[in-house]
């Protein structure tokens, strides 16, 4: 059954797939063009971070939508509200490691070709990893001016492996949960759900962090924003345990 409902959503992997492939061409395109007209001597590698960012983002949208359509629909088609639950987190879970199989192979294509095509772009002729050094006279590692004038600065802002999981998993977690509280609440969701991201867009301006942000106690906050979450998570699944067909 769930190789059904795959198949029967093979669009929806699609444009996982185009979503996080854009993100890599038009990040790579702005570089590229960067990089010939200005002739600089450093470069940043980025997709290890925004091609995880942008999976997380594509997950998240895929998921609200399925809670609408692939949960109502396998309800309609006359199964159990914990088959198509099951169905339901089964499709996600191969969608969500497909996509971030795309990610990771880009990533690692993105390191492996893109130092080249950057070098022939700028006409340098030697590549360095790492932060931009100018030259200065007597620094110790620090390159001469003849160095400098032909080398290439790399510097790869990849996240660490295991913010992969923490923002993919975030995502579709995420996603259920916007997909549950729209589906419960209707357009009530959509100005409630607007009003927490204007609040998390502008609250933290107006808080002077320079003040409080040594003074906080992030251990108990993260462990309060993790059992608000779980709590969360169980009221989804309950909810969705129990939900009416809607057409």
């Amino acid at each position: 059954m769930l190789r059904n409902v795959i198949k029967l959503n093979l669009d929806d992997l699609w444009l996982c797939f185009g979503g996080v492939g854009a993100v890599f061409l038009l990040v790579h395109i702005i570089t590229g063009i960067v990089l010939a007209v200005t002739r600089d001597h450093s470069a940043p590698m980025i997709s290890g971070a925004t091609l995880p960012c942008a999976a997380g983002f594509i997950l998240m949208c895929c998921a609200v939508s399925h809670v609408h359509v692939t949960f109502q629909q396998a309800l309609r088609f006359g199964q159990t509200r914990r088959r198509s639950l099951g169905l339901y987190l089964g499709l996600m879970a191969f969608e969500g490691v497909c996509t971030a199989a795309l990610a990771l192979v880009l990533t690692l294509a993105e390191r492996a070709l893109a130092p080249a095509l950057w070098l022939m772009l700028t006409g340098y002729t030697q590549l360095e990893w790492g932060s931009y050094i100018i030259p200065e006279p007597g620094i110790p590692g620090a390159p001469s001016a003849d160095q400098w004038a032909n080398a290439l600065f790399v510097k790869d802002f990849a996240l660490d492996w295991y913010w992969w999981p923490i923002i993919l998993l975030g995502g579709l977690v995420l996603g259920l949960l916007i997909g549950t509280f729209t589906h419960r609440f209707g357009k009530r969701a959509a100005w409630i759900l607007w009003g927490i991201w204007m609040l998390i867009c502008f609250a933290p301006q107006l808080l002077p962090w320079d003040e409080i942000w040594f003074t906080l106690p992030w251990q108990y906050l993260a462990v309060a924003g993790g059992v608000a979450a779980v709590a969360c998570l169980g009221w989804s699944i309950q909810y969705l345990l129990r939900c009416p067909v809607r057409n």
